[in-house]
Parts: C-alpha cells; sequence; structure tokens
C-alpha cells in the first residue's frame, strides 16, 4: 500500500492502481480501502468533494465509507473493487436517527463480493437525497434480506440510474420506510432470491428496468408498501412470479411479464391497483391473480398463452378469496392454456364480488386441446359482464356455478362457443323480452278487476301470449311466468303450473313447433305463500333442452296451464295469470 501527496490537493481527488501512479492516493492491490477511505476522509475534511477511481483492479477488506456531499465516481466497468473477505460490506453509507447522511452520490464502478456470506454490496440506512448511477453489483451475499444495493431505515430521495445487479442474493432491496425514491433503467438478473423487493417502503417509481431469471420473483412487495409506480419495466423467466403486489395505492402501466414460472402479476391483500396497458404473456400459471385484493382495475392489457399444456392450466385473470368491487375493461384476452389442473379461462372469479367485466375481446380458450371458458364465476355475487365479445371458448362463454347469484348479463357478443352462457344464479340479471298473456283458454276468462289478468284456477284453463325472440337472441336462459296468487299455498308449499311454449324459425322450412317445450308440475319460486302476493314460475334448459336452443327471430306461442295439486302437498294452481318473459343472452 502506499500513499503519495502531490501538493496541495483540489476538491476532486483521485485514487490510482499501481503501476498507475498518478493519483494523489495509490492503491497496490491489497487492502485498498485504506487508500479509497483516506481519499474520502480528505475530501469531507474539506466539507464534502468528489473522489475519482481511476480504471484497474482494487482489492477491499474493509467497507468503503461515505459521508454527506461526497461523489464517489470510477471509469465505469473497468474501475473493478472486489471485497475478498465474507461478511463485509461494499460501500456503506449510514447515517443516524437523529441526523441522516444526505447528497450523496456513487457512479461508474464495478462492485464485487465473494457470494457468500452476510453482507451488502451498497448499504444504505439513514440517508437522504442519494443517487447511484451504472453501477455493477455482483455477487453479494447468499443470505436472506442482502442485496447489492440495500436501503433502510427512513431513506428518502434515493435515485438508482441504470445499475446491473446480478449473482446477489437480491439485486435492489428497499426496506423498513424508504420513501420517495426511484429505480430507473436497471437490470436486475441471476439473483438467488429476487430482482428487486421492497418492504414497507412508500412513494416508489420502478421505470425502464428489466428483472429476469432471479430464482424467485421479479420484484417481490412485502409489507405496508404504499403509492407504487411501475411503468415501462419488463419481467421474465423469474421462478417464481414476475411481480408480486402487497399494500395499497400502485399502478403498473405498459410493462410486460412473460414466461415467469408462476404467474405475471400477483396480487394479494393490496387495494387499489391499476393494471394498465401491460402484456402479459405465456407464464406458467395465470397472466394476474388477486388474493384478497380490492378495489383494482385492469384496463388495456394483452393476456396471452398463460398456462401450461402439461400440468398447470392456465388463467389470464384470476381473482379469488375476496378479492372486490374490481374492474375489468377494455382487455385482450387470447389462447390461454388447458393442463392437469386448470382449464383454460380468460377470466376466473372465485369468491369474490362487485366485479364489473366490460368491453373485452375473449377469443380461442384453449389453445391446443378441449374444455375452454371465456368467464368462469365460482360463488361470487353482484358481476356485472356487458360488452364483451367471447369467441371460440370450447366449452362455454360464460359459467357460473357454486352460490353465485346477482350476475348482470347485458350485451355481449358469443361465436362458436360450445354454450354462450350457463346460468345458475336464480337472482341474475338478463336481457329480457315481456310477453303479456292475451287469450284466456278453456274456461278461464279475464279478471278486470283488480288484481286484472287471466284466472286459472280449474282443469283446461290457462293463458295464451303470443311473441318473437328479438334478434340480439343469442342464447335463451329461461323463461319466468309471473301473476298474482288467488290461494293460500301453507308453510313450505307451492304452487303448481305447466308451461309450454313452441318455437320455430320463418327461415329453413321450419316447423312452428321445431322447438317444443312441454314442462309439467312446475313449482312457484317460493312457499308459503298468500293471496294476492306476487307469484312467479321459471323454466330453463334443465327442465327441457330446447329452451337453450331457440334462436333470434324464432316465432312462439307460449302457455301456462292449470297443474293439479302435486303428490307432496303443493297445490293446485290457482292464481291471475299475467306476462311470461324471456330472458337471454
Amino acid at each position: 500500500m502506499s500513499y503519495r501527496n502531490k501538493g496541495s490537493m483540489p476538491t476532486t481527488v483521485m485514487v490510482s492502481r499501481e503501476p498507475d501512479r498518478s493519483g494523489n492516493f495509490v492503491c497496490d492491490g491489497v487492502a485498498d480501502d485504506v487508500q479509497i477511505n483516506q481519499a474520502i476522509a480528505y475530501v469531507n475534511g474539506l466539507g464534502g468533494g468528489s473522489v475519482f477511481i481511476e480504471r484497474g483492479d482494487y482489492d477491499i477488506i474493509q467497507p468503503i465509507v461515505l459521508f454527506s456531499n461526497i461523489n464517489l465516481f470510477g471509469g465505469g466497468s473497468a474501475t473493478h473493487i472486489t471485497c475478498s473477505v465474507d461478511n463485509v460490506r461494499g460501500i456503506e453509507v449510514i447515517g443516524t436517527g437523529v441526523t441522516h447522511k444526505e447528497y450523496i452520490n456513487i457512479s461508474d464502478l464495478y462492485l464485487e463480493g465473494t457470494g457468500t456470506g452476510d453482507a451488502n454490496g451498497i448499504h444504505i440506512d439513514y440517508v437522504d437525497y442519494m443517487t447511484v448511477e451504472n453501477v455493477i453489483l455482483e455477487n453479494w451475499s447468499d443470505t436472506n434480506w442482502r442485496a447489492g444495493i440495500n436501503a433502510w431505515a427512513n431513506t428518502t430521495y434515493l435515485h438508482i440510474f441504470n445499475c446491473t445487479c446480478f449473482s446477489n442474493y437480491t439485486g435492489i432491496a428497499f426496506n423498513d420506510t424508504v420513501n420517495y425514491s426511484t429505480i430507473i433503467g436497471c437490470t436486475c438478473y441471476d439473483n438467488i432470491a429476487m430482482g428487486i423487493t421492497l418492504s414497507s417502503a412508500g412513494n416508489i417509481t420502478i421505470s425502464a428496468s428489466v428483472t429476469r431469471d432471479n430464482g424467485n420473483h421479479g420484484i417481490f412487495t412485502t409489507g405496508n408498501n404504499a403509492k407504487l409506480i411501475v411503468d415501462g419495466l419488463q419481467s421474465w423467466g423469474n421462478v417464481g412470479s414476475g411481480l408480486i403486489l402487497a399494500g395499497h395505492h400502485a399502478k403498473v402501466v405498459s410493462s410486460q411479464f412473460f414466461e415467469n414460472e408462476v404467474d405475471g402479476i400477483d396480487i394479494g391483500a393490496w387495494n387499489d391497483i391499476a393494471i394498465i396497458g401491460c402484456s402479459i404473456t405465456e407464464n406458467r400459471r395465470s397472466g394476474i391473480h388477486g388474493v384478497s385484493c380490492g378495489v383494482c382495475t385492469f384496463v388495456g392489457n394483452v393476456l396471452a398463452r398463460n398456462g401450461e399444456s402439461t400440468d398447470y392450466g392456465g388463467y389470464g385473470i384470476w381473482l379469488e378469496n375476496g378479492s372486490d368491487s374490481c374492474v375489468i375493461t377494455g382487455n385482450n384476452f387470447n389462447h390461454q392454456w388447458s393442463g392437469s389442473l386448470r382449464t383454460a379461462t380468460a377470466i376466473y372469479i372465485d369468491d369474490s364480488h362487485d366485479i364489473t367485466i366490460s368491453g373485452n375481446t375473449i377469443w380461442d380458450h384453449p389453445v391446443g386441446g378441449v374444455n375452454g371458458y371465456g368467464l368462469y364465476i365460482v360463488d361470487s355475487l353482484r358481476t356485472l359482464i356487458d360488452g364483451n365479445s367471447i369467441v371460440l371458448c370450447d366449452t362455454a362463454g360464460i359459467c357460473e356455478v357454486g352460490t353465485t347469484d346477482y350476475t348482470y348479463v347485458g350485451h355481449n357478443t358469443f361465436n362458436t362457443c360450445g354454450v354462450n352462457a350457463t346460468i345458475i344464479g336464480a337472482n341474475a340479471r338478463l336481457l329480457a323480452e315481456i310477453f303479456q298473456f292475451t287469450e284466456p283458454l278453456g274456461t278461464a276468462a279475464w279478471q278486470v278487476a283488480s288484481p286484472t289478468g287471466i284466472v286459472v284456477d280449474a282443469a283446461d284453463e290457462g293463458g295464451l301470449a303470443l311473441g318473437e325472440a328479438p334478434l340480439k337472441v343469442q342464447q335463451v336462459i329461461r323463461f319466468r311466468v309471473k301473476g298474482v296468487a288467488l290461494g293460500n299455498t301453507g308453510a313450505g308449499k307451492g304452487m303448481l303450473l305447466e308451461i309450454n311454449i313452441n318455437a320455430g324459425k320463418p327461415t329453413g322450412s321450419e316447423a312452428y313447433n321445431a322447438e317444443a317445450i312441454a314442462v309439467a308440475s312446475v313449482i312457484s319460486t317460493e312457499d308459503n305463500v298468500v293471496i294476492n302476493d306476487t307469484i312467479e314460475w321459471v323454466i330453463d334448459a334443465s327442465d327441457d333442452t330446447d329452451i337453450g336452443d331457440i334462436n333470434l327471430g324464432e316465432t312462439m306461442e307460449l302457455f301456462a296451464m292449470f297443474e293439479d295439486t302435486g303428490a307432496d302437498g303443493d297445490i293446485a294452481t290457482n292464481a291471475v295469470i299475467r306476462t311470461i318473459s324471456m330472458e337471454y343472452v
């Protein structure tokens, strides 16, 4: 080790490595941290300044320690500083809870660790207004929560530009209330765990960066993070997910997530998320997966070929376990895969409520196999589905299962789906065409006094309505007859009715009764009905499959006929019959 004082030294001093002896401080390749820290101490004694480390290979066995108002820079990757001792940090910038370090710059260096032990490449603690730019960090630690760049403890206004972090435990980590900080133009790859980790950080922007081929997730957030912006990220080839979100208030825009081993984006217990204009493709399980997230918006994204045909199968967007009040609109879903564990589905909603799904294009599910859905909704309430284009879904365009109810299905278009829609919720809101019973049949008669309608209370009596299926009909879901009860059913009992429908197309020489529907002993939807209660009866394709075959433009005759007392005590028809509605998608 050697030291050269070349007379009066300026505010910027230079460190060189033998045989280059041009520096004010000259290193010999052994414990070079001594000369580098001497140079830093000198400019610190002047109240601040710059230390330039000339190109060359340097060895350190203790950390390089920076103070406020210090600019430490090198000659790019050719200024190669290697720490040869385990558990020793490369650079330390540490303030206190009372006095923060501030106005510090580190740039144009290559920092390499041993690859083992418990140390960060650059350790930042209680620091404000700091920049790290064009720094390469390699082989810093194999221990949890260590990283190439690791910031802690109320650090603010930390800006990391154009840095490359690889073969570290984690590339870049912001922990413990790091705030108002940015990661821009950085590449984090081949790290043992994460590319980037955020833990209880706030007001963070990650922009124009790459996280790829990391041993777990591309970006992992945990704790109470807030106000995260991710813009122009590429996250791919990670063993976990491309992006894990936890906290609240995040916006992810114009980013790409592909070929990750789990999900493109995984949202856990994070509220107020917007994912906009992203390309999310070829992830092994799903494009976007939300668990207990709420008030999230997914707009204008492309979600394609997620899932893996040999096992996982895939979903475009998968929301579950109370992921409530989310909006999915204007996205393009195509070619998710079916596998042994999951059936290809564009949008999968499970136990999540008040979801809006509108204006999406959904097509070709599954790719390369059978069984695929556009929308699959499980045990969820108040889903709004409107204005979507759903094409080439092998099993069904829309499928409800479990306790799903109060779904609103509006003006969607279907093409070449196995079934356009399977709707099970008794209270689902569908498009409807209402026809009035106008012709009494048999000895039935009009009752002019209120309640007005056709009285049906004896054998051979009934009412007739005529109608036509609207041109908007793509699939009829059910028919609903409504009227007013003229008798009491008794506790636990309903009222019976027979419903018959004949329908046929005016083209193709089809008979008027090509769809001949006859359903006897239809029980009212409610029991314990009393006189003057509104009463209704419902039939769907589970009662007669011809209901699902009625199509646009078909002419129909619709009958509500008397049905006698049932064997289990349900009473015979005794009601004023008024209308029959055809509910459809």
